[in-house]
């Protein structure tokens, strides 16, 4: 299993519980596993990290092995995999922000990276930036604006590491324009999503247009719903706004509208920032900080096909199809990788035993015992090669410590985000 995020872990538990599986090992290129629930997931949102106690059970499955900080095709070769296991697995999710093409605005992710405590990831420098635009209509968008807009007190007991809680601390956000190609009535993020955004104390609402379009009649059922409440969300919001004159922060909604430029840096590092907006004028902001959220690309893996167009490994059900002769039938897909980057955490649960389901269907009842005679196990291969890999035992001192890092802080846990800390606490038995 290429990647151990929620994907890959859901896929590999259902391998390792099946009587004709002898052993998974699970291969992921941080030290961590969980891919998405830690790198991905706002460090505020405890119960949703908790998903990470579910796939944590996985690891503790006999015939299962953990391989954090092993990357294919720098550490050890698809091949060499194939040369190995009956059956490869890629759940290797997304690694690249799809570009909006405007100079000036960069991707969400090397964000979203740094606050989870991504090891390795380049520090940010918000202390200057008052003004922020986010661009796109999804979830992704709105858990940036809120992360942009919190300060280093409310966000305390998070997760987020004590650097960059320590960067927060000198941060003052005050807008953050969201800019939405669709309508109001056809923006994509959930219900509970807005209301947490539209939750953060002492932010104002404004709407661009102000006027919100009515339900349409046939818009009904959950769909229609889920409508009508963001409709009535943005409006409430909005009637407070009006009300009080003791709002410190703010966020407002640019409907219909894209960023087409940004200029260049003034003095202060703020930017001019143009709108085009449907059937009005253009629009032009100052932002510190121009950032998109509009979907990501998939993680290539070496030496397999990829498909640019889909951001995905091309496959049927999960088989990757386009194999060389010799390879075909052997090679899966799950998650992200294999369906492009849409969907939720529970998603991949099913998709999961999709993709189990089909294996057994590919590859047959009888599937001889691994490893071939005369092939090195993966484990004597990696330290021949001086990998320093952290398994499961090593993966649960780091979160032990994490666990103890959090109590000063009141958190459940404080990310590790140190490369050479982690490996020190995840290899240091070996």
């Amino acid at each position: 299993m290429v990647g151990s995020g929620p994907a890959g872990m859901y896929a590999a538990a259902l391998l390792a519980q099946d009587e004709r599986v002898d052993a998974v090992d699970v291969l992921d290129a941080h030290p961590t596993p969980f891919g998405l629930v830690r790198h991905g997931v706002a460090p505020d949102h405890h119960s949703t990290m908790s998903v990470a106690q579910v796939l944590t059970r996985t690891l503790e499955l006999d015939g299962v092995r953990f391989f954090g900080n092993v990357t294919v095709g720098k550490d050890v070769s698809r091949a060499e995999l194939l040369e190995r296991y009956d059956v490869v697995v890629y759940a290797v999710g997304v690694d690249r922000d799809r570009e909006l093409g405007v100079p000036g605005v960069v991707g969400s992710l090397p964000l979203i990276e740094w606050y989870t405590g991504l090891p390795g990831c380049p520090a940010l420098d918000l202390s200057g930036v008052r003004s922020t635009v986010v661009v796109g209509g999804g979830n992704v968008a709105l858990d940036v604006a809120r992360l942009l807009l919190l300060d280093a007190a409310e966000l305390r007991r998070s997760a987020m590491p004590d650097d960059v809680l320590l960067a927060y601390s000198g941060a003052r956000v005050e807008q953050v324009h969201l800019v939405i190609r669709r309508s109001a009535l056809d923006v994509k993020f959930s219900v509970p999503m807005l209301r947490e955004l539209l939750a953060v104390p002492g932010l104002g609402t404004e709407l661009d247009p102000p006027g919100l379009p009515p339900v349409p009649d046939d818009l009904s059922g959950v769909e229609g719903r889920q409508v009508a409440k963001r409709l009535s969300l943005f409006a409430e919001a909005a009637a407070r706004t009006q009300e009080r004159d003791d709002l410190s922060r703010l966020v407002v909604f640019h409907f219909g509208s894209e960023v087409v430029e940004v200029g260049p840096a003034g003095p202060d590092g703020a930017a001019e920032v143009v709108l085009e907006r449907s059937g009005r004028e253009p629009l032009v902001l100052t932002s510190g900080l121009t950032v998109s959220a509009i979907g990501y690309h998939g993680t290539r893996v070496p030496d397999l096909r990829y498909d640019e167009s889909t951001s995905t490994i091309p496959n049927a059900d999960g088989l990757v199809t386009g194999n060389e002769p010799g390879v075909a039938g052997r090679e899966f897909v799950v998650g992200w990788a294999g369906r492009a980057p849409t969907g939720v955490i529970g998603t991949n649960r099913s998709e999961a035993a999709r993709t189990v389901e089909t294996i057994w269907r590919t590859v047959g009842e009888e599937v001889p015992a691994r490893p071939r005679p005369g092939v090195e196990d993966l484990a004597a291969l990696l330290h021949g090669r001086g990998v320093r890999f952290v398994d499961a035992d090593g993966w649960r001192r780091i979160e032990a410590a994490e666990r103890e890092r959090g109590v000063t802080r009141e958190a459940p846990q404080v990310r590790i985000n140190d490369p050479d800390e982690l490996l020190s606490r995840g290899t240091s038995d070996r």
